[in-house]
């Protein structure tokens, strides 16, 4: 008789616990409310990438974070009633969620300059509660965000876009010193005065000069800061930089010059 209340006040036991990781409130790191309310724009991205929208609004499983990943980079845990936004590349991509026992995941193909939107769900498991994904309408999309907070991401990266690697040289090189914009066949003096000198950060990248171009484009920042520029691809002599403005989201390109991409 006392083996079996034991049993079932163990039982009883593990469905409290069970109810309150699926029941209770989890948090994540969170986006700032200026950077929230441009995403809900629900402004196109620009013409060469597409962007995704993830989010999570349920009432199961509010005790959980669950890991996201596009193409096996993660861009961070999600809680209930958040919601993430990443800009990718065209072409296909893999979309993946931490779950009870493995990942789950499903696969989309982008378009350049349209945006997608999936749901991530969870669901009764075993022992704790899995997670799941799919892929929604825009309308239903729009609605769901609305109604979530926006997440910080941990990549800056562009998904989809793959560092350039360098040819491997086992030689001792001395660090090399940051390359003049002008071209090595032209140094006259004339050719220096009418190229003008890049602004280059102490990692030789243009970050500054981005950041120029942005703020004469009309990037604004909600407390009228300077727009901070997030890097999405550098290397091979092209950089490019995101922001994050008030009214819309921007790709500033710098090869020769930084322009803002149309």
């Amino acid at each position: 008789m006392k083996l079996q209340i034991t049993r079932e006040k163990l039982s009883l036991l593990g469905i409290s616990v069970a109810l309150a990781i699926l029941s209770g409130c989890a948090s994540v790191p969170m986006a700032t409310k200026a950077q929230d309310s441009a995403a809900k724009t629900f402004a196109p991205p620009p013409p060469d990438t597409s962007g995704i929208y993830i989010f999570r609004n349920s009432f199961i499983g509010q005790g959980l974070v669950k890991a996201i990943s596009i193409d096996g980079r993660r861009i961070g845990g999600s809680a209930n009633k958040v919601y993430f936004y990443k800009l990718i590349s065209p072409g296909s991509h893999t979309l993946s969620t931490e779950s009870e026992f493995s990942d789950n995941s499903i696969s989309f193909e982008a378009q350049a300059g349209k945006n997608y939107f999936a749901r991530q769900y969870i669901k009764m498991g075993a022992f704790a509660g899995g997670a799941n994904l799919e892929m929604v309408s825009e309308e239903e999309g729009k609605n769901e965000v609305l109604g979530c907070d926006l997440a910080q991401s941990s990549s800056s990266l562009m998904l989809g876009s793959k560092p350039k690697s360098t040819p491997a040289n086992t030689a001792p090189q001395a660090k090399p010193a940051v390359q003049s914009s002008l071209p090595p066949e032209n140094t006259s003096p004339q050719a220096q005065k009418a190229v003008p000198a890049r602004q280059m950060n102490k990692e030789g990248h243009l970050e500054y000069e981005a950041e120029n171009a942005a703020k004469k484009a009309g990037c604004q920042t909600a407390d009228g800061s300077r727009p901070a520029a997030e890097p999405v691809e550098i290397g091979g002599g092209l950089e490019v930089y995101e922001f994050q403005c008030t009214q819309q989201r921007m790709t500033v390109r710098c090869d020769i010059s930084c322009q803002v991409a149309r």
